[in-house]
């Protein structure tokens, strides 16, 4: 649909006249009844009726305005030293089609196209019309303009006023939409927080009776560690899922390993109320139940090992990871025994 740009904006009829008027009439061959935008060269678009034409005068009738679609939300200067020839021109016309809000040219040492101030004038004119019809061209809602030629010098003092001024519009912007977000984000926490607050823990099944692995039986030494441990690591890993994973190093310390004081004294019971971190809400009271269960099965040395007898077998080793999942550390079974003798443990051979 073709568009005119306006200087002021429009009442409920508009007289186009010139240029615009002679465009429309003959070179276009509109005909009353047709339709065409008008803009204002403020970002706002006006959708028209041709009601008459007269001669090289065209009367438009306004039935609606809209801000322009194709106007960009952000306002771009573009500072360009003069090329040779006249390859400003094209300059001109593809910046204003990308959406550039206006144009600055700038005469620098290194430039070897130098016009004298007469023919400075005559460009100008040439580009502002370049300007004006990329604008129509490509939907634009503002006429950039093309400024008058500046030293650069003065182009680099200008430019550095202008991106002060635009970059503390845009970070009042920015800091405007994080605090929006930011609010956002803490009523939804707020809401999960009331949501998780309002469920009641699950109970965790420590019992493992009736159970086995393979043919082995699973005794009381086996089924009070091994049993807590599974349900223990079961209960965490359901706490940290769909979670934030910052908060995963302070879950693990939950379940560090037990120190001296601890093995040795009695363990404080928190209290009821829910502790919260980076989002994760962890009943203490029944974590403290299952590492006191643990710890008094390590006081007590009950920790049952069943040993595959075909690790006794030629090689007889065992490989294992040293806290680290890219080593591994070979061990004999017969030290790995003596080792586990040591700290009062047996174990129990069976054909897996």
């Amino acid at each position: 649909m073709p568009k005119f740009f306006l200087d002021n904006a429009p009442g409920e009829t508009v007289l186009l006249g010139g240029e615009d008027g002679r465009h429309i009439a003959r070179s276009l061959r509109m005909r009353p009844g047709e339709a065409l935008t008008l803009c204002d060269c403020r970002g706002t678009d006006y959708d028209g009726m041709i009601d008459t034409i007269d001669g090289e005068s065209v009367t438009v009738r306004i039935l609606g305005s809209r801000p322009c679609a194709a106007e960009p939300s952000l306002s771009a200067v573009l500072y360009q030293c003069l090329p040779k020839l006249d390859k400003f021109d094209l300059v001109v016309q593809k910046s204003v089609e990308l959406g550039v809000s206006r144009i600055v040219p700038v005469l620098s040492m290194r430039c070897v196209s130098r016009p004298d101030a007469k023919s400075l004038a005559k460009k100008l004119e040439r580009w502002n019309r370049i300007a004006t019809e990329a604008a129509k061209q490509s939907g634009r809602g503002i006429l950039p303009p093309v400024s008058p030629t500046l030293p650069f010098e003065q182009a680099v003092r200008e430019a550095r006023n202008t991106i002060h001024n635009s970059a503390q519009f845009a970070i009042q912007e920015e800091v405007r939409r994080r605090l929006a977000e930011m609010d956002q984000e803490k009523k939804q926490q707020e809401q999960h927080d009331r949501e998780n607050l309002q469920q009641e823990p699950e109970e965790v099944d420590h019992s493992m009776d009736g159970k086995r692995f393979g043919d082995v039986e699973v005794d009381d030494a086996f089924r009070s560690f091994f049993g807590t441990t599974v349900a223990t690591d079961r209960a965490a890993m359901d706490e940290v899922t769909g979670r934030k994973r910052s908060f995963l190093g302070g879950l693990l310390k939950k379940f560090r390993a037990p120190e001296e004081a601890e093995l040795t004294g009695e363990l404080e019971v928190p209290g009821e109320k829910e502790i919260a971190g980076g989002g994760v809400h962890i009943d203490e009271r029944r974590l403290f139940h299952q590492r006191r269960h643990v710890h008094q099965h390590l006081l007590q040395k009950r920790v049952a090992l069943y040993l595959d007898k075909a690790f006794m077998e030629a090689p007889g080793r065992i490989g294992v990871h040293p806290n680290d999942n890219t080593a591994t550390v070979w061990l004999q079974a017969d030290d790995l025994l003596a080792l586990l003798k040591q700290h009062g443990n047996e174990a129990v051979y069976t054909d897996l």
